[in-house]
């Protein structure tokens, strides 16, 4: 699966970028006025020599979303070469334009972190290639560069970045190269990941195009600790050169109980029904982690664990009840914790040392909600309200020791407090609105809660 999804987005790319190339270079005349030069020194463009353009060979296919979108052959230019810049080389500009003054094709991309990864342009050898740096649209700088007939595979960037600290320790390791190299030299004996002299066992994914490795450890990496990424010389292009010395890229991970990379989870229809995410805390690398383990209904209300390591959620397959799941934060581990025929309820939450996990469920009354815990494996489930309105939507102080949830005991739904036990049940709320959905403080002082009593829903603490 992930290879697959590798390959239709990395395909998808650069069949959009040479068909543009192809579309542009029947329209674009050439420059007019002198090519600004002077930056020419500075600058750090990597042109390559011609490969093929399809090097799988076959129709170029895009599975990514689901779909797919065939190009014949016929119509993909026959070799392309490939332009980048490594990180931090034109931090002034914000994309990039290349044009082949040869066979007027033209292709351009965005810039991030002051460089681009590899873009193809279909070209032959000694083509001139005119490449402008913009930003907001106005040329900051240009270069020519000419084809080469060769040109060594090199490093445009790893991912983390070399010397990165804080790396989260679920990540997996990315090598972006110049040009496609080929699969028999992306092997465990060439590209390894290091702690040490330790060996890291891991598995390699090629992209479809070649450009990039993507190394994917069997374990979480370890907290604190230092690895590298390392190549080897043995690493070929399709041409044959070799990577011209070894190269290596350190990082260090984050500390111990620091969240794991997908600091927030969350619920979204972005691929067509809902499902489980995961997301940086500062909303970038979003991960669906759900697959449709609720066809035709909703995967929903999601707490990330306490280590940042799993994810429990509430799932409803179409035709069955609400059960709740566990699954692990890259996606693998799918677990069914409470496999029960009643109805076990949205919003699970796991008590502050992630060994316990409350949830409410009818299982003891068909017609009633009563708020449950369980061990975070599902095992040794026990009942800790008893009355007969419905208790929902529990959550745990910060120290554990508090359980607060809501209630329709006094006809209209009330937040109250009780033990971890289920012992000493007393309300927080006695307004004739609904109040719902409580949340502690960090510290434990106060408790957030949605309310009606306004006349809209609002919150109040």
């Amino acid at each position: 699966m992930r290879e697959a999804m590798w390959r239709g987005r990395f395909l998808a790319h650069a069949v959009a970028f040479l068909l543009l190339g192809i579309a542009f270079g029947t329209c674009i005349d050439d420059p007019t006025g002198p090519t600004d030069l002077s930056e020419q020194d500075s600058l750090a463009a990597v042109v390559t020599e011609p490969v093929s353009a399809n090097p799988l060979g076959g129709s170029a296919q895009s599975m990514e979303m689901g779909g797919s979108v065939d190009v014949p052959q016929a119509s993909v230019p026959q070799e392309v070469s490939y332009i980048s810049y490594p990180p931090g080389s034109v931090p002034e500009a914000d994309s990039i334009e290349i044009f082949n003054r040869a066979n007027r094709a033209m292709v351009g991309a965005p810039l991030a972190d002051g460089g681009v990864d590899p873009i193809p342009i279909p070209s032959s050898v000694g083509d001139t290639l005119e490449i402008t740096l913009l930003r907001d649209g106005d040329r900051v700088a240009s270069e020519m560069k000419i084809v080469p007939s060769e040109s060594p595979p090199r490093v445009v960037r790893t991912r983390p970045r070399r010397r990165q600290t804080r790396v989260p320790i679920n990540s997996n390791i990315e090598v972006i190269f110049t040009e496609p190299i080929t699969a028999t030299s992306a092997t465990p004996q060439n590209i390894r990941l290091l702690e040490g002299s330790r060996i890291i066992p891991a598995t390699l994914i090629r992209s479809w195009d070649g450009t990039r490795v993507e190394v994917v450890p069997e374990e979480f990496l370890r907290p604190s600790a230092t690895y590298a990424i390392s190549l080897t010389t043995g690493i070929s292009d399709l041409s044959g050169g070799e990577l011209q010395q070894p190269f290596s890229s350190e990082f260090t991970t984050v500390s111990e109980g620091a969240h794991l990379a997908g600091a927030m989870v969350f619920e979204s229809k972005r691929s067509g029904q809902s499902e489980i995410w995961i997301m940086d805390d500062d909303g970038s690398n979003p991960l669906q982690l759900t697959r449709r383990v609720a066809e035709g209904g909703a995967a929903t209300g999601p707490a990330l664990s306490p280590d940042g390591r799993k994810v429990v959620f509430s799932a409803w397959p179409s035709g069955e009840e609400w059960e709740i799941y566990l699954i692990n934060v890259d996606g693998t581990g799918l677990t069914n914790l409470t496999s029960h025929p009643a109805f076990d309820g949205w919003r699970p939450a796991w008590s502050p040392d992630g060994s316990k996990i409350s949830f409410f469920s009818t299982r003891d009354d068909p017609a009633n909600d009563e708020i449950y815990v369980m061990n975070s494996d599902g095992t040794g489930v026990i009942r800790l309200t008893e009355n007969p309105a419905d208790d929902a939507n529990s959550t745990w102080s910060p120290d554990g020791s508090k359980i607060a949830f809501e209630t329709n005991r006094g006809g209209d739904y009330d937040i109250y407090v009780m033990n971890a036990d289920g012992s000493n049940p007393r309300p927080l709320t006695t307004h004739p609105a609904d109040d719902e959905w409580p949340a502690w403080s960090p510290d434990g002082s106060k408790i957030a809660f949605d309310s009606w009593r306004d006349g809209d829903r609002e919150i109040y603490v």
